[in-house]
């Protein structure tokens, strides 16, 4: 199992890698969650796939296992920035505008989004790829010159992040869209790793 980090620019010297994990993307958020977002019968994109977007993708000689990309938090386009900010602008109808009181668009802030897992994978594979892509993400951020990585996710994500030594806390309110999803803003602060320092290969 292992990790590479790949963006428009370098997404050819990684074969299919990239174009396997939006396929992956798609199993997951459209077929198994039902999400409403951009997608064909085999890809999932939407409009964060850009070329400042980094993609971290954990993978088995090839078959990609997980997936997450990252995101500058100091962009500002005309019709979007990134997922959090763009809430709280109220450009995204199914996030409530409430989700953290300021979004941050300071240089050495990242968004994390698209988390995502092979439907297919048996549980404990599952969270093992989830761990090492999480910890991989982290740590590339922070090679970066990242302060601070913020991510919307589900409430127990917190505990699960310190659980992989991360230094994760809640920014925000729980909250609740119209399908029931319940979320919040979770942020990995400098010093990014607790306890023993965790050798990073990415």
């Amino acid at each position: 199992m292992e990790t590479i980090i790949c963006d428009w620019s370098t997404i050819h010297l990684h074969g299919p890698i990239w174009f396997e994990h939006l396929k992956v993307r798609k199993r997951a958020f459209v077929d198994e969650q039902g999400w409403d977002v951009p997608h064909t019968d085999e890809v999932e994109w939407d409009q964060y796939d850009t070329p400042l977007t980094r993609y971290i993708i954990t993978h088995d000689s090839g078959r990609v296992l997980t997936a997450s990309r990252v995101l500058p938090c100091s962009f500002s386009g005309p019709t979007y920035s990134n997922m959090i900010r763009d809430a709280t602008l109220g450009r995204l109808p199914n996030i409530p505008s409430g989700i953290v009181s300021v979004a941050s668009t300071e240089t050495t802030s990242f968004e994390a989004t698209r988390f995502t897992a092979d439907p297919s994978l048996p549980r404990r594979a599952k969270v093992d790829a989830l761990r090492k892509n999480a910890i991989d993400l982290i740590a590339h951020c922070e090679r970066s010159g990242a302060k601070r990585v913020f991510a919307l996710m589900p409430p127990g994500f917190v505990a699960w992040l310190r659980r992989a030594d991360l230094n994760a806390r809640a920014v925000g309110p729980i909250t609740e869209n119209h399908q029931g999803e319940v979320f919040q803003v979770i942020e990995c602060c400098r010093p990014f790793f607790l306890g023993e320092e965790i050798e990073m290969r990415a």
